[in-house]
C-alpha cells in the first residue's frame, strides 16, 4: 500500500480499493491507516458462512463493483510497485488500447542457491508469458500486474463459471478475453512496470505453490495451454 500510494501519478486520477478476505490478523487495521485507500471487509459483504470459501474472485468482483473508473489494475498484497509503475502501465495501455495488458513479476530479497533457482524459474515463466502473447496464443498472465477495462470484464462475463476454483482468476479471465477478442492481449516489456514479490521461503512453500497452480489445470478450456504449462 505504501508503494501504491507513492506513485508518480496524478492523485486525483487514482482510486485504490482494498478488499480484506476474512483475515484474522492486523491486515485490515493496517490498511485502514491509509486515508487515501478505500477499505472493505468481505465478512461484512458476504456473511460469516463464506469464511472458509475460495473468495478471491468474490473479492475482485466486489472491488470492481466499487470502482468508479472504467480502467482497472489488479494487484497482489504481497507485492511492491516502483514509483513509475502506474505511469508506465497507463501510457502503454493508452497507446496500444488492448483488451488486456500484463507486465513482469520479479523476486526481491533473494538469498542463496535456492532463491537463485527460483529466480531463473520465474524468468522462464515470464519468457513463456511474453512469447506466447506475442505469438497470439497466450498461455498465462499474472494477476499481480494485470490491466483491463470494466467494459471488457463485463463483455466476457468476468469470472462466471469458475468462481469456486481457489486460484486462476488471472488465467481464466485471460482465456475468456482471448476467445472473445483474439490478438488483443499485450505484454509490457518495461523495467518501470515490473512488480516485485518475495520468493517461496523454502522447498515446501515452492511445492505447495505449484500444487495450487496445478489444481486449476483441469478447468483450462484450451488443451494447448495445459500442455505448455
Amino acid at each position: 500500500l505504501s508503494s501504491l500510494t507513492s506513485q508518480n501519478y496524478k492523485k486525483e486520477l487514482v482510486e485504490i480499493i482494498f478488499v480484506d478476505d476474512f483475515s484474522d490478523d492486523n491486515t485490515f487495521k493496517l490498511a485502514s491507516k491509509y486515508k487515501t485507500v478505500n477499505t472493505y471487509q468481505l465478512k461484512n459483504v458476504l456473511g460469516k458462512q463464506f469464511k472458509n470459501s475460495p473468495n478471491k474472485k468474490r473479492a475482485l468482483n466486489f472491488g470492481l463493483s466499487k470502482a468508479k473508473n472504467n480502467i482497472v489494475i489488479t494487484v497482489d498484497s504481497d507485492c511492491t510497485y516502483p514509483e513509475n509503475w502506474l505511469k508506465a502501465m497507463t501510457q502503454f495501455y493508452l497507446k496500444k488500447q488492448p483488451k488486456l495488458l500484463t507486465a513482469p513479476v520479479a523476486f526481491f530479497k533473494e538469498k542463496g542457491i535456492f532463491s537463485s533457482f527460483l529466480t531463473m524459474d520465474l524468468f522462464s515463466l515470464m519468457g513463456i508469458t511474453a512469447a506466447s502473447i506475442k505469438n497470439g496464443k497466450p498461455s498465462m498472465v499474472n494477476g499481480a500486474n494485470l490491466m483491463f477495462s470494466k467494459d471488457t470484464f463485463e463483455a466476457v462475463n468476468g469470472y462466471n463459471g469458475n468462481e469456486n476454483v481457489a486460484s486462476g482468476d488471472d488465467i481464466f479471465l485471460m482465456q475468456k478475453i482471448n476467445k472473445t477478442f483474439p490478438g488483443e492481449i499485450v505484454f509490457l516489456k518495461n523495467y518501470d512496470a515490473v512488480t516485485e514479490t518475495l520468493p517461496p521461503q523454502n522447498f515446501i512453500d515452492f511445492v505447495n505453490q505449484r500444487i495450487r497452480w496445478t489444481s486449476k489445470s483441469s478447468r483450462h478450456a484450451d488443451t494447448n495451454i495445459v500442455l505448455t504449462l
